[in-house]
């Protein structure tokens, strides 16, 4: 059993965030449960991004990937002061499986208890396992969580935090579980509110009827840092804005041309005028957040536009009277496919029109629908998309990868181009068993995808919060899944 120090101040924490409750089952919002530290899965992440136990004290892979063994923590308990054990936690990874999730994405034949472990037998090798055991719609719930045909009754999970009352689609009610297995948490209740409109949830914070509110547009954040009793705080996302290229269309058919109109782009004041924060500027596909995905020893250059301009001009083009680069009567011009859904994309696609204007491009931007990217890839008609990809629905990007930059394309990433060295390190990365093997294949995979520019990165978005000053130990996670409330106490 963990740490039991005395539980300090009676004041309820309360956390606002946008989204709504749709339901107690984890399989309709299981992401606010993760959050909120309510319920547990067999893995988890650490704040480097790194794969970590939690339920399970320990797991190995068979030799062959097919077979993977997850230990279960000895002494932890439910809500409802039962034991978990590896028979009731493979019963609700099984109950999960049928159900809409990670783990129904995944190759597994089948889930069983066997003495101290839970055994996960696949049809094929998949290395991301583990991190996919960590998705909130793997959480693992009590036996009386359920009724008879498997629908979730009562939220009674394993986490620090157990539900006291239910107000849906807007409220739970929480207090620290003292039989918690690890430290219990300080804050002895909590309270999540679901306040969909940002401005009034700015209002909570400013008038302290929240004491930590999330996802905040820029420019009310920073209002709110003007307020002395409030701290604000952002960190990047695993989710970047990313321009989607026809890797054949002439002006980006090379790795050379793709870099040089990589380096022309001026991020930072991107990041500045359209993000509002500097650190969202994306040198790369994938954040610190993502671990060994990130690479450390890129450099940060300058935008400079007159490389591209000089590689183009080799090549026969010249600069006409208008600045754009022409040949043979024709101007280098392209189509940027965007959508509305996330207004900061046409936003984002005007700034990069301007900076290629720089560069002698002439950029037309045509603001659709999501559908509009994949659709155009699909019947090749496809210049340029700029779109927000998500790399973080679980802490490995793999699955993501795998669709984008297949040998034929992805709707989301790479068109008409192809590495059979990264594919030889993919096909392998499925099949090791090893972490440091499959950090020496990520490794080749990320070099690839930079130095190759398949596709530009531009910026990451950025997660955000205000809080009130006197919350010690507040810390954002850079994967959303957990809003650490339990490492969090109050000054007095």
């Amino acid at each position: 059993m963990g740490s039991q120090p005395a539980l300090s101040h009676q004041r309820t924490l309360v956390a606002v965030a946008p989204w709504e409750i749709k339901g107690i089952d984890p399989a309709k919002s299981g992401i606010i449960f993760q959050r909120m530290e309510i319920v547990e899965t067999l893995t988890s992440v650490d704040h480097d991004g790194n794969l970590i136990p939690c339920l399970a004290e320990s797991w190995s892979t068979s030799e062959d990937g097919l077979t993977w063994t997850f230990t279960i923590r000895k002494g932890a308990r439910y809500h409802d002061k039962s034991k978990v054990t590896p028979q009731n936690v493979a019963d609700s990874l099984n109950i999960s499986l049928g159900k809409p999730g990670m783990l129904r994405k995944m190759p597994i034949k089948s889930i069983r208890a066997e003495g101290d472990n839970v055994v996960f037998e696949l049809s094929e090798a998949c290395a991301m396992l583990a991190s996919g055991v960590a998705h909130y719609t793997a959480c693992i719930l009590a036996p009386a969580a359920y009724d008879n045909n498997g629908d979730v009754i009562s939220l009674i999970a394993t986490g620090p935090f157990e539900v006291t009352r239910f107000e849906l689609p807007q409220k739970i009610k929480l207090r620290a579980f003292r039989d918690y297995w690890g430290s219990v948490s300080q804050i002895r209740t909590a309270e999540y509110l679901a306040v969909a409109r940002n401005e009034t949830r700015a209002l909570m914070a400013q008038s302290g009827d929240a004491d930590i509110i999330f996802t905040l547009d820029p420019v009310t954040l920073q209002r709110l840092k003007r307020f002395h009793r409030i701290r604000v705080s952002t960190t990047p996302l695993p989710r970047t804005i990313v321009i989607k290229m026809n890797c054949t269309h002439t002006g980006m058919n090379t790795p050379e041309l793709r870099k040089a109109l990589s380096k022309g782009f001026d991020r930072k004041g991107i990041a500045l005028t359209v993000m509002r924060e500097e650190q969202s500027a994306a040198q790369q596909l994938f954040p610190p957040a993502l671990g060994i995905w990130h690479l450390d020893s890129l450099e940060q250059p300058d935008p400079t536009v007159g490389s591209y301009k000089s590689l183009m001009m080799k090549q026969g083009w010249k600069e006409n009277s208008e600045g754009y680069l022409e040949k043979d009567g024709s101007l280098l011009e392209f189509t940027m496919t965007t959508y509305s859904d996330r207004p900061e994309l046409p936003v984002c696609a005007t700034a990069l029109q301007d900076q290629m204007r720089k560069m002698g491009i002439k950029l037309n931007i045509a603001v659709s629908n999501s559908s509009a990217i994949p659709q155009g890839h699909n019947e090749g008609t496809l210049e340029m998309g700029l779109m927000a990809r998500n790399y973080g629905l679980i802490s490995d990007p793999l699955g993501s990868i795998l669709m984008d930059y297949a040998p034929e394309g992805g709707d989301w990433g790479a068109m008409n181009w192809n590495s059979p060295v990264m594919q030889k390190s993919l096909a392998a990365i499925q099949k090791t068993t090893t972490p440091e093997k499959y950090a020496e294949h990520v490794k080749t995979v990320c070099t690839i995808l930079h130095d190759e520019m398949p596709t530009i990165p531009v910026v990451s978005y950025v997660h955000s919060a205000a809080y009130a000053n006197d919350i010690v130990g507040f810390s954002l996670d850079s994967l959303e899944r957990s809003y650490r409330i339990s490492e969090m106490r109050w000054d007095h």
